[in-house]
């Protein structure tokens, strides 16, 4: 029951059937899946995430489905305004043994209920599970979409799921194959649905439910994408198998080429060097924290996720030896921080994540004697991000290209042609370019004008036979031993 809106998340006789039913069988998905062919992806959004239940399902038919075929892949995007706890969820799921093996893999990944973004990776299909309210999560999405789940509460209970807004949000996401469930066939439902183009049928519900909808978008595509400034609209896709040149390999190159591979692309890492991670990604230990202001804004919650993602990548493919959760502390070095960071906290992050402690408290959490309290980051900790990159760069199918430059970059008749020096000097092309080398990226297109500038750093490696428990920032920063020597640093020097 959801106290909120005083209501059920599903059916207590036999949830995985109604489910079934209203959604998976209404979509046609069986069928979809079956047919969907080799190298293309199947978008599925849903609104009203709860227990999970429908996306447990929707994954268990997609490999019921695709036992025989590879090289597809499934993207669902979930919306959840009030997020169960880790705890809750666990709970609801255990009523479906059926479902465990995939529960357990979603509960370890399952994030912390906090507002964000959050992408859970698991072999071909990855869930976008979005925590906000569901018309503000949606005109930050970009389509389109193949399938829609409405699993909202009822709209007498929760009216701000079933605003005419949500419903022009879906149609922008919607082409001409879209389809769409729900268990509602309320009228202010069917009224909504036919202003924004789509045509439903009511049929028979599932068990109490009298009625269930489903409906397909025909109305022509809406041309309010082209009227959107050019940075605002979403970039045309390259075709499944299409090949992409990654140029850099540092954390940002080697993280993004093996992203393109496991979405279908054919991906060629080049690099100056003579191995990943061989400039600036090259230290032995890197800080992994986020830096928060203390108000909402993109840059914050940018880098929120972004350590949430980091950690969960850690724990499911990296070698437990390059990299440990031991939490950071961020220590206060003025008043002036100490009230920032009281503001940070105000903002009501979960405390498993992130919390104020005082001096002392810091210090036993270091096993050492800090300066000062500050931001405890319990979740956070440190990586060797060439181990990292040299991990991540081994996974490629293409053997990346070391010791290679590109000295030039000129796009022709729909390919970028990339002019190559070195071990492997040529001419190659490629259906598309992503520049993943620093300030260098600016020299190779000019045109653009990138605001880029070079920042050196320094960063010191002690001998030590032990030192602090975790990591500690303060106006340097000092990380927890690792065979034999801790890294002290680092200077930030422009130019």
């Amino acid at each position: 029951m959801a106290q909120d809106f005083d209501d059920v998340y599903g059916s207590t006789d036999d949830a995985i059937a109604e489910k079934t039913h209203v959604f998976l069988q209404a979509n046609d998905l069986p069928d979809r899946f079956a047919q969907l062919p080799t190298k293309h992806t199947f978008s599925v959004l849903e609104l009203g995430f709860g227990s999970g239940l429908n996306f447990l399902l929707t994954w268990q038919l997609w490999r019921q489905q695709r036992q025989d075929k590879s090289l597809a892949r499934l993207v669902y995007t979930s919306v959840e305004g009030i997020p169960m706890s880790a705890a809750d969820l666990q709970h609801c799921q255990a009523r479906w043994p059926e479902l465990a093996p995939l529960a357990e893999q979603l509960q370890r990944q399952y994030p912390l209920p906090m507002k964000g973004f959050y992408q859970l990776h698991f072999d071909e299909v990855t869930l976008n599970l979005i925590l906000a309210p569901a018309e503000e999560a949606l005109a930050q999405l970009q389509g389109p979409v193949d399938a829609v789940y409405m699993d909202g509460f009822n709209p007498a209970k929760n009216a701000a799921m079933w605003q005419p807004g949500v419903f022009q949000a879906i149609a922008q996401l919607s082409h001409s194959g879209t389809t769409l469930a729900t268990y509602s066939a309320a009228r202010m439902v069917k009224d909504n649905l036919t202003k924004v183009g789509y045509s439903y049928q009511v049929n028979s519900g599932f068990g109490l439910k009298r009625n269930q909808l489903n409906a397909r978008f025909v109305a022509p595509k809406s041309d309010a994408q082209a009227s959107l400034s050019p940075w605002q609209q979403a970039p045309q896709t390259l075709p499944p198998g299409s090949r992409i040149a990654v140029i850099g390999a540092g954390i940002s190159g080697c993280s993004t080429a093996l992203a393109l591979q496991q979405r279908g692309y054919e991906v060629q890492l080049i690099e100056q060097g003579p191995e990943a991670a061989y400039g600036a990604s090259g230290n032995q230990q890197g800080m992994l924290y986020a830096k928060l202001p203390d108000n909402v804004n993109i840059a914050g919650q940018l880098h929120q996720q972004g350590l949430a993602y980091s950690m969960v990548l850690l724990k499911q493919a990296v070698p437990s030896h390059l990299w440990q959760a031991c939490g950071l502390l961020q220590l206060a070095q003025n008043e002036q921080q100490v009230e920032q960071m009281q503001r940070v906290t105000a903002r009501q992050f979960a405390p498993q994540w992130l919390q104020t402690v005082s001096q002392q408290a810091a210090s036993d959490i270091a096993a050492d004697q800090v300066a000062a309290g500050g931001l405890w980051f319990a979740q956070a900790g440190w990586v060797n991000p060439h181990g990292w990159c040299q991990h991540l760069a081994g996974l490629l199918q293409q053997t990346p290209w070391f010791n290679t430059s590109l000295q030039q970059l000129n796009y022709q008749q729909g390919q970028w042609q990339l002019h190559l020096s070195g071990a492997c000097a040529g001419m190659e092309a490629f259906a598309g370019v992503v520049l993943c080398n620093a300030a260098q990226a600016a020299a190779l297109v000019p045109a653009l004008d990138l605001p880029l500038k070079s920042i050196r750093g320094q960063v010191s490696y002690v001998q030590q036979p032990q030192g602090c428990q975790t990591v500690v920032c303060g106006e340097g920063y000092v990380t927890p031993v690792s065979a034999g020597t801790m890294a002290v640093g680092a200077s930030y020097n422009l130019g």
